[in-house]
């Protein structure tokens, strides 16, 4: 019964956080006329940002928590998030830095100082979703480490650190 509960919680956190990437997203999303190379890495890193958050927090309320053996392949998997992370706003810098084609992907009715107003909240909210992802996945790896040595030591393991949390 309460594996059902954990699952549940899980879906909800995963629709919170695409609901929370639609929110931030839908400012400019309707402006832009063109695909631009940003948008599908914003969402993502704006759900991995929250999903790190969430799992470095509450990693006692998640279905993660029922193995201990789910820790270790956790410890090293967010570290391609954090170089996701600075590939991705890398990207994104140099789309607006080094070429002028980011005006154009923007709606014509827009004059040239909105579309310089939406290219700074793009910089802005790309720029926090990046951070928040490379800090997250980095504070995530560093939780996963010392449970996983907790786990390994036997001191206090992560099921009676589990029970401490409920």
């Amino acid at each position: 019964m309460q594996k059902k509960y954990l699952w549940i919680a899980e879906l909800v956190w995963w629709a919170v956080s695409l609901l929370v990437a639609g929110v931030l997203i839908s400012p400019y999303y309707s402006e832009l006329i063109v695909d631009v190379p940003y948008l599908i890495p914003n969402v993502i890193l704006i759900v991995v940002g929250i999903q790190c958050l969430r799992l470095t927090l509450f990693l006692g309320f998640c279905p993660f928590s029922l193995s201990r053996w789910s820790i270790f392949p956790l410890t090293f998997a967010f570290i391609p998030v954090c170089m996701y992370a600075i590939r991705e706003y890398s990207t994104m810098s140099q789309f607006f830095n080094t070429s002028s084609s980011w005006m154009h992907s923007f709606s014509y009715l827009l004059t040239l100082s909105e579309k310089s107003e939406m290219a700074d909240y793009i910089r802005t909210e790309f720029t926090w979703c990046a951070v928040i992802a490379f800090i997250g996945g980095l504070a995530l790896s560093g939780k996963m480490i010392v449970v996983s040595w907790q786990i390994l030591s036997g001191q206090s393991g992560f099921t009676s650190l589990n029970r401490q949390q409920r």
